[in-house]
């Protein structure tokens, strides 16, 4: 049965390679992100995002702030509030989020982190798959490929 193996690693591997990253569809993250957020980075399983923009730190803070107010959130208060920086937590009921928008060269980068950007939903064990794979450095083996899609193939 050794002779399946290589066509079955080279199937396998021209389909992983056709694949996307999971993009969590129904896990798309659950706040908003300015119109520009570039280079976007959702994990629903550890509740983190992170994002780029164009728009200054104080801008994307004002943007948080606003999106708070409007949805009832509490502020945490900070003393990181600078124009090239900027730290914001915010709580609602037993859920949490902060942000750190800070301004790397001509950009914005925003990471946030908390229990309101946790997903609920069921692709939880595709994204830590697909995680595992490009932690790898996107190399697999016949035994990964088993391990995560059924049993091992037959050996000789």
């Amino acid at each position: 049965m050794a002779k399946y193996a290589a066509p079955f690693a080279a199937v396998f591997l021209a389909a992983i390679l056709s694949f996307a990253a999971p993009s969590l569809a129904d896990d798309k993250p659950p706040v908003p992100m300015p119109d520009d957020a570039a280079e976007v980075a959702y994990d629903g399983d550890a509740g983190t995002l992170a994002y780029s923009s164009t728009k200054p730190v104080k801008a994307g803070a004002e943007f948080y702030r606003a999106l708070a107010k409007k949805n009832g959130w509490k502020e945490i208060p900070s003393v990181i509030n600078k124009d090239n920086m900027s730290v914001l937590t915010f709580v609602v009921g037993d859920n949490d989020v902060g942000f750190t928008i800070m301004a790397l060269g001509d950009k914005t980068q925003v990471e946030a982190q908390g229990t309101i950007l946790e997903s609920k939903g069921s692709t939880g064990e595709q994204a830590k798959a697909w995680k595992q794979f490009l932690q790898m450095g996107g190399r697999i083996s016949i035994a990964w490929a088993a391990a995560q899609h059924g049993p091992k193939p037959e050996q000789d």
